[in-house]
């Protein structure tokens, strides 16, 4: 049939391409580890002197459990060497291609932009007429950016807007539950592939083998100033998602590993210090996923903060002497974690430097439920609509927590366009915790200056100076993110740096004090 030769066609190469990646000539050569079911059976019943001394062997690598057929031995155990050591770094590579694709299209991503940017500023300056023939490639070039931007329009309301419901007040966004499903997916088929008739020993070190080096990845995803950003063009915020949904495919694994190795557990196994190391990691990851719920987040973000602090270090301590001989990942982990941390303290220093003064900001209410913040004279630059973190030791219940909130003004800058010195102003909507904190030492201290240190600033702000219309609409203290946009346009405009010839700003309030 036609269907079956072309099915064979695309299986061969399927095939070609798998030995090339995985480079399949370094495996075992077995070309009878998986004989008959009759074959397996009589081997199994024949007595072998060699499978019941094999068997008697615990360890990392042990199944456990019962002797072993004879033909399994030496090249079945082989064979699972090769796996242990080449699907970890196979899942590596699996990894690298998809930053590899998000890198990628972060460059088309800002080649476009810059290319529809050209387009609309040649357009507005060449008048009406022009070229025919110019005119005709320009308008082929308009076509094909309105067809990419409203591509990547619908990728971003279908992937970061459109939301799944979860108990009565909580949503995940659909780009979470498909990052999560689709790595979880990869890790448990590399976990299970190849492995019919493996027993519970088997499955367990594979997992382990998995996801230990995994976890490296947990602190790259979750600073603020990663490598990760830096090539990928996507903001801390969205892959922060990626941070919860690789923390939950890796505690399923964890899960795995750990109860497929409750059956090869023995009375003496359990006072080992490996046993007793691995169920104290497995312990600590465990209240790390119930503490980092989102409902705890929302409703006690500062206990959730202690213990995720708290619990990593345990968990870290756990792994590190339940598996010493890979305590590079662990060096790895706490690297990453200290680059950001050091980065952050490092431009803290730079943006807070000076007098006394230059640490100050003025705190007011200006209604009910609306504050004002305004930082003086600080040596910080920002693109419209980014957002920094404040430290107010003075008003936290943790003196070194930090909050976001997004800067409802643009730099000043002098008539050459390098920034100066400038104030920074936040309108802050008092709700719970730390901004009715801020709300009611306002209301005591009015207008007085309280100790507040920057940082940032962080956020990928949509490029509006790329369109001919502008449509902005915000509702209460969102108007912090749409102001400061508007505000960039107009500047752009008086620069004549702008494409943009009509705005829409649309500000919705329940009362006239936000």
């Amino acid at each position: 049939m036609p269907s079956r030769r072309i099915q064979g066609h695309i299986s061969g190469i399927l095939v070609s391409i798998k030995r090339q990646l995985f480079s399949l000539k370094d495996r075992p050569q077995l070309p009878s580890l998986f004989p008959p079911v009759e074959s397996m059976s009589s081997h199994a019943a024949a007595p072998s002197s060699t499978a019941s001394s094999s068997s008697s062997g615990g360890g990392h690598g042990s199944a456990g459990g019962g002797s072993t057929p004879s033909h399994l031995n030496s090249p079945y155990r082989a064979y699972q060497l090769w796996q242990r050591a080449t699907y970890p770094k196979q899942v590596w590579i699996f990894v690298g291609s998809g930053l590899g694709l998000l890198v990628l299209c972060n460059i088309i991503y800002l080649l476009r932009v810059r290319s529809r940017k050209n387009a609309l500023m040649r357009k507005s300056t060449a008048g009406p007429r022009g070229d025919p023939e110019k005119n005709a490639t320009s308008s082929t070039t308009s076509s094909w950016n309105r067809f990419f931007g409203a591509a990547d329009a619908a990728f971003k309301i279908t992937a970061f807007r459109w939301t799944i419901p979860y108990g009565r007040n909580y949503v995940l966004s659909l780009s979470e539950v498909f990052f999560t499903v689709g790595y979880l997916a990869a890790l448990l088929i590399w976990s299970f592939v190849h492995s019919h008739g493996a027993q519970a020993g088997f499955w367990a070190q594979r997992t382990g083998a998995i996801a230990y080096p995994q976890f490296m990845l947990l602190p790259l995803l979750a600073g603020k100033n990663n490598l990760i950003t830096l090539v990928t063009g996507l903001s801390y915020e969205k892959i922060n998602i990626m941070h919860r949904a690789v923390a939950r495919t890796l505690f399923i694994l964890i899960l795995l590993h750990t109860f497929q190795k409750v059956e090869t557990f023995t009375p003496p196994k359990l006072a080992a210090e490996k046993y007793l190391t691995g169920t104290m990691a497995t312990v600590a990851f465990g209240a790390i996923f119930l503490t980092s719920l989102r409902p705890v987040r929302t409703h006690a973000f500062e206990f959730f903060l202690i213990m995720h602090i708290c619990l990593v270090a345990i968990f870290l301590s756990g792994i590190y002497f339940h598996q010493p001989k890979d305590a590079i990942y662990v060096w790895l982990f706490i690297a990453f974690w200290l680059f950001d941390r050091v980065s952050r303290g490092l431009r803290m220093i730079f943006i807070n430097r000076g007098s006394p003064t230059s640490t100050e900001a003025i705190v007011e209410n200006v209604s009910r439920d609306s504050i004002k913040l305004v930082l003086p004279n600080r040596h910080i630059t920002w693109k419209a609509g980014q957002h920094v973190f404040l430290i107010l030791p003075g008003v936290s219940t943790i003196p070194v927590e930090a909050h976001p909130f997004t800067i409802a003004n643009i730099p000043d800058r002098d008539q050459n366009g390098r920034a100066r010195p400038t104030d920074l102003v936040f309108y802050i909507r008092a709700m719970d915790g730390f901004t009715r904190k801020l709300h009611d030492y306002a209301a005591i201290n009015h207008a007085k200056s309280v100790v507040a240190l920057v940082d940032g600033p962080y956020g990928a702000p949509p490029p509006v100076n790329t369109f001919n219309t502008v449509i902005l609409i915000a509702g209460g203290s969102g108007v912090s993110f749409t102001l400061p946009l508007l505000l960039d346009i107009i500047s752009a405009a008086r620069r004549q740096a702008t494409p943009v010839k009509r705005i829409v700003f649309v500000w919705t309030v329940k009362t006239y004090g936000m």
